[in-house]
This record gives C-alpha cells, sequence and structure tokens, in this order.
C-alpha cells in the first residue's frame, strides 16, 4: 500500500487556509472515537470489548463482530508504526481464533452488562446471530503511519492471505473541533477491501475474478494466521544461526539472495548429517528473514546495487554449492556491506 497525504483546507473569508494535521492526544482517545463509530473502517461492525485481557498476549484495544460473525481484532496506533506491532497483533488474531460463542459472549457481557449477545446482534445488524460464530478473523491496524518496514511486511502476510488490514488517519483540530480523515483501500474493481469472507454464487456466475481475489476462504485463512505465527519463530532463529555462522567468512561486499539460498541449503545438508536437522526454508523466506536480521546489524544492510564491483575477491564459500555467478553489471537487491 502506498502511503498518502491528506491536506486539510478551510475557506476563510473566500480565501483558503491550510488545516494543519497534529497528533492525536492519546489512543485513549482515538479508541474513544472509533468504538463510538467503527464506520471508520469501512464497514458495519458491533463492538464487543475494549481492553480485552488475551490470557498472556496482553490486552486488544477493540474487539468486534461483523453482520457473518467474523471476529474483528483492532490495534490502535496514534502515530507512527513499527513492525513490532505485527507481530502483537499477529498473536491477538491466533488468540481470538480460539474463541468459542460462549467466551465471546462472555466478553460481551463484560463490556455490555445486562445485554445479551443475540438480542444485541440482531438489533445492530437487522438479523439473528450467524449459526457459525468465529470462522474467521480480520486483523485491522489504524494508525497514524506506518514505516517503510511495516507496510512491506503487511504486504508480504497479505501475498499469502494473512488476514492483516490497515487503515491510516490524519487528525485535525478546526475550530474546538476535532477531525479524523482517513484512508483505506478499495480494490480495483471498486469493492471494499473488507469483502465477506467467501465468494457468492453470484459472483461465480459474474466470473467476476477481482471479487474472488478480495474474498479469504476462513478456514485456509486461520490455517496460515496459525502457519505464520507458528513458524514465523523457528525460521527466524535458523536464519540467525545460519547468518551469525557465515558473516565474518564472507570475502564478498555484496551476497545475492540466489547465493544466500544455494548456501544456507549447503549449511542445511552439514547441519543434518551432524544430526541436528533445519527447517526447509523457502528463498522468500529465507531472505525476508535475514532482512529483518541485518536490522539490527551494523555491518550489512538490504538495498539495491550493481554487484560487479563488490564481488571481485575471491569468495570460499561460492565453492561447493549449486550456484555460479554471471558476473552481470545489472543492478539486483542483496545484502551489501556497509562501507564498501
Amino acid at each position: 500500500m502506498t502511503e498518502k497525504e491528506v491536506i486539510l483546507f478551510q475557506a476563510v473569508a473566500g480565501t483558503l487556509v491550510q488545516v494543519h494535521a497534529t497528533v492525536i492526544a492519546s489512543e485513549k482517545m482515538l479508541e474513544a472515537l472509533l468504538e463510538s463509530d467503527a464506520s471508520l473502517l469501512g464497514v458495519n461492525l458491533m463492538i464487543i470489548g475494549r481492553q480485552v485481557e488475551t490470557s498472556g498476549h496482553g490486552y486488544v484495544d477493540l474487539l468486534a463482530l461483523d453482520e457473518h460473525g467474523r471476529i474483528w481484532v483492532i490495534e490502535l496506533k496514534r502515530q507512527r508504526t513499527s513492525r513490532t506491532v505485527i507481530a502483537q497483533i499477529i498473536d491477538y488474531g491466533v488468540w481470538a481464533e480460539t474463541l468459542t460463542v460462549e467466551e465471546i459472549s462472555n466478553i460481551f457481557a463484560i463490556y455490555r452488562p445486562g445485554d445479551a449477545l443475540a438480542s444485541a446482534f440482531e438489533a445492530h445488524f437487522g438479523k439473528p446471530l450467524p449459526a457459525e460464530v468465529n470462522a474467521a478473523q480480520d486483523l485491522v491496524i489504524v494508525a497514524g503511519a506506518l514505516d517503510s518496514r511495516t507496510r512491506e511486511n503487511i504486504q508480504y502476510l497479505q501475498r499469502f492471505s494473512v488476514p492483516v488490514r490497515t487503515v491510516l488517519f490524519e487528525h485535525f483540530e478546526l475550530g474546538g473541533s476535532t477531525i479524523l480523515a482517513c484512508v483505506r483501500e478499495k480494490s480495483d474493481a471498486g469493492y471494499s477491501r473488507w469483502a465477506p469472507p467467501t465468494a457468492t454464487l453470484e459472483d461465480s456466475q459474474t466470473g467476476d475474478s477481482a471479487v474472488h481475489r478480495s474474498r479469504i476462504a476462513p478456514r485456509a485463512a486461520c490455517t496460515r494466521l496459525h502457519e505464520y505465527r507458528d513458524g514465523i519463530q523457528p525460521a527466524h532463529a535458523q536464519a540467525k544461526a545460519f547468518w551469525a555462522q557465515h558473516r565474518a567468512q564472507f570475502q564478498w561486499n555484496f551476497l545475492t539472495p540466489d547465493f544466500l539460498f544455494a548456501l544456507h541449503h549447503k549449511w542445511q545438508t552439514d547441519e543434518a548429517r551432524a544430526g541436528r536437522p533445519r527447517l526447509p526454508l523457502s528463498r522468500e523466506t529465507l531472505v525476508q528473514r535475514l532482512r529483518d536480521i541485518v536490522q539490527e546489524d551494523d555491518g550489512w544492510e538490504y538495498r539495491q546495487a550493481s554487484p560487479a564491483h563488490l564481488m571481485l575477491a575471491l569468495e570460499p564459500l561460492a565453492e561447493g554449492i549449486d550456484w555460479t555467478w554471471d558476473g552481470s553489471k545489472v543492478p539486483i537487491r542483496g545484502f551489501r556491506r556497509l562501507g564498501a
């Protein structure tokens, strides 16, 4: 998603005067405003909990249901996010997936004492509570802005149908009033990103592939959510061990993703022979993990470069692996030694 700038002007005596965005006073204020009208997210939601305890994972800012019985986990950040928010909301989503109807009803009873979930749902949406509740979840980050790493990570997750979404907002104060302007994406076909979880018969008959792409099979999304949360930590640990073992040995000042993937495969084979079996990481997963790892490494960075003059040294680690460098001068993205 490309970050967009919102510029607000006020007409004063026939002249436009720019109203500058300010940081909202607190996340509690943002939480209260969104609680009062969740249509800021672009979909009709019924809030069922605020600051909901998640059994050791922290507190969800807002928990909601949509008309299909999907659980919405909403995390609020009043300023620019860091990529730690992704791990946070994934943990919340894994917890939310386990909620039974009884547990959801208990959460709602704490939030609105004296009201029953089923009757409140029918009053809000004008139809009965679905027979299947919490078949899928949507994870939403509402923030003042996204840093580039967070945006890239969210796009990566979305390619694998992990249901993480973002809504960006700008805060203005005008004449003593608070104004929130939000930016939320729509699909190419004009449908809201917040489409129902499954395609309808009408969609199948029209053959609208854009609609199909925007809708996620509930159980598949939940499975991938677990796979991401449960798989990312061991994959990261493995990539970190690989990097720690090799980083001081590299003679080249630029490491291509293909070279690192081939070297990782050799290392993986050697580890298995030594009785230390490792995970079969894909090239994309390995590169993504290494990108995160070098963020904390003061000697390397991930960037685009022309590798020719950075790979002239003899590289012993390139021997004996199923990969050869063609000497290309075409700029590519890879791992470059700082100061080289």
